[in-house]
């Protein structure tokens, strides 16, 4: 989504979603225009209001000082800690919020350290290059696939 359509859905002011942004509380890359996207898988419908997913917030708290685009990866990239599945399939099937917590720690600890965590140093997505084509590929070139569309 877009900041005005994020702000729309969420029912607030760009200031409060500014206040989210600096948080974490939201994931926002930011566009290769400079344009700030806000990824719809990360939103959850309760009670006809749009929200983030409240066992997600502390996944993207944790991640907060990590480049977006490598966390938006990292939800999509199946984990050994989450039964191999993805953070948002994990949540999709009720998983345990806390072990997906966990996982963020594991993960901003090892990131910090410069060392990916097991199995993050090659992650497993979709190439570009047409539907189907798929294969572990390294961060970098998954991030500048995201970043560029290429």
């Amino acid at each position: 989504w877009s900041e005005a359509k994020g702000c729309d859905a969420l029912g607030i002011e760009a200031k409060a979603l500014a206040t989210r942004r600096e948080e974490g509380t939201v994931l926002v890359p930011m566009m290769s225009d400079g344009v700030r996207a806000y990824p719809i898988s990360q939103f959850q419908r309760t009670d006809g209001a749009i929200e983030v997913r409240p066992a997600l917030i502390p996944f993207l708290t944790t991640l907060r000082h990590f480049d977006p685009w490598t966390v938006a990866v990292l939800l999509q990239t199946p984990a050994p800690e989450l039964e191999d599945k993805t953070p948002f399939d994990w949540l999709g099937i009720g998983g345990d919020p806390k072990v997906l917590e966990d996982l963020a720690r594991t993960v901003s600890s090892e990131w910090s350290a410069g060392s990916p965590a097991p199995g993050l140093d090659r992650l497993f997505v979709s190439s570009p290059a047409g539907p189907g084509v798929t294969g572990r590929v390294p961060v970098s070139v998954a991030t500048r696939w995201l970043v560029a569309g290429a």
